[in-house]
């Protein structure tokens, strides 16, 4: 893959990430807080941050049943849906993070704020 291939390539990744993640959004965030989903855990008593660990987790799994088998059983969901949704968390992760713990130092999220 060249190098130009590659910006063309995470150019169209990146912008699905952002569609999914704005369709995801609306069914699963309630009262225009899209972390709400991730929050909600703490009625459960299991801390938002287990909840993202877990959902990512569950990717992280699919992933490496997907290199094992070389195959995936349930096929209405990509490899390349599943490692947008793996990003998508990433970002959401990090967005509760910069949200809940705005004194945290980690220069990336320090320089959006």
């Amino acid at each position: 893959m060249t190098r130009q291939d590659y910006q063309q390539f995470i150019q169209e990744f990146f912008e699905q990430c952002i569609e999914t993640s704005q369709k995801k959004g609306a069914d699963y965030a309630f009262y225009d807080d899209i972390l709400s989903n991730f929050k909600g855990t703490e009625a459960y008593r299991i801390p938002p941050t287990i909840g993202f660990i877990t959902r990512m987790h569950d990717k992280m799994s699919r992933l490496a049943s997907f290199a094992k088998k070389g195959f995936l059983e349930v096929e209405d969901e990509s490899i390349t849906d599943t490692l947008q949704d793996l990003a998508n968390y990433c970002c959401l992760f990090a967005a509760y993070i910069k949200e809940t713990k705005p004194d945290y130092q980690d220069e990336w999220i320090s320089d959006v704020a």
